[in-house]
C-alpha cells in the first residue's frame, strides 16, 4: 500500500507483485494500515514497513505456522526490532505487535498505531522473528527527519487526548531525536506523570505500561536532563526507576 511516495517506489514494487495499492494520506497511520489489511485475504498478516527487513526470512514462515497451531486468534505475535539511530549507528532493541488474526484486530491511532482487538480479551508471544528497522537512522538536522512529521502529528493527538501518556512518550521521543532537549524533557516528564506506579506493573489511560516503553522514558529524559547539564535531575529520574 503506498501512501503517496514521490520515487520509484511503485514501479519497484510491481516487479514482484501485481498487489499494489494506492492509498490518499491523511495524517491517519491507522486508517493506512487498515485500508492495506482491507486487501489482505490471509486468515493471518504480518505487518512490514518500507525500512524493515526481515532477517533469517527463510526460517520466518515454519515459525509463523508453528505460531498460528499454537496460539487463539485473540493471540498478537511480536517480532524483535533492531533499530540504528542516528549518525554514531547506535542500535536499539525492542519488540513490536506485527502478528495477528486478521478478523480479530484493527488498527487505532493517528500515529504510533496500535492493534487493538475488536473483542475479548488481548493476549502476546513471541515469534521468534527479527527485523532490522533502518528509519531511525538520520542525522538529527536533517530536513527530512523523520521526527519533523511526527511532532505535529502528536501534538494534534495529544490536543485530542490530553490523558495519553503514550502520545506524551512518543512526542518526547521524537524531541529528543533531533535533539531539542528542553521540549523532550517537557513531553518526557509529562508522560511520566499520567502513569500511575501504584499498581504491581505501572498503568496509564491505555493500560499496563510495556516494559521497554517505560524503560525508554526513563533513560531517554535521564539523558536529556544530562544533555542540559542538569545531573541532579537525571539521577533522580533513575533513583526513581530503579
Amino acid at each position: 500500500l503506498d501512501t503517496g511516495s514521490e520515487d520509484d517506489t511503485v514501479a519497484i514494487a510491481k516487479r514482484y507483485t501485481d498487489k499494489v495499492f494506492d492509498f490518499e494520506w491523511c495524517d491517519d497511520f491507522a486508517a493506512a494500515r487498515n485500508a492495506a489489511l482491507a486487501h489482505a485475504r490471509g486468515d493471518w498478516c504480518l505487518t512490514l514497513d518500507a525500512d524493515e527487513v526481515l532477517q533469517f526470512p527463510e526460517s520466518a514462515r515454519e515459525k509463523l505456522i508453528e505460531f498460528m497451531m499454537k496460539h487463539t486468534p485473540l493471540t498478537l505475535g511480536t517480532l524483535e526490532i533492531e533499530s540504528v539511530f542516528g549518525e554514531e549507528n547506535q542500535v536499539a532493541l525492542d519488540h513490536t505487535r506485527r502478528f495477528f488474526h486478521r478478523e480479530s484486530y484493527q488498527y487505532c491511532g493517528a500515529i504510533h498505531e496500535q492493534l487493538e482487538a475488536r473483542e475479548g480479551p488481548r493476549a502476546e508471544a513471541l515469534t521468534g522473528l527479527r527485523v532490522i528497522h533502518s528509519g531511525y537512522a538520520q542525522s538529527y538536522d536533517d530536513p527530512a527527519h523523520k521526527a519533523l512529521r511526527n511532532i505535529p502529528l502528536l501534538q494534534h493527538a495529544i490536543e485530542s487526548d490530553p490523558l495519553n501518556e503514550y502520545y506524551w512518550y512518543q512526542l518526547g521521543i521524537a524531541q529528543y531525536s533531533i535533539k531539542n532537549y528542553a521540549h523532550a524533557i517537557e513531553a518526557l516528564a509529562e508522560a511520566e506523570r499520567r502513569i500511575d506506579f501504584t499498581h504491581p506493573i505501572p498503568t496509564g489511560s491505555q493500560g499496563p505500561l510495556a516494559r521497554a516503553v517505560l524503560t525508554n522514558l526513563a533513560t531517554s529524559l535521564a539523558y536529556a536532563y544530562v544533555n542540559m547539564n542538569q545531573m541532579e535531575q537525571a539521577c533522580s529520574v533513575l533513583e526513581r526507576h530503579l
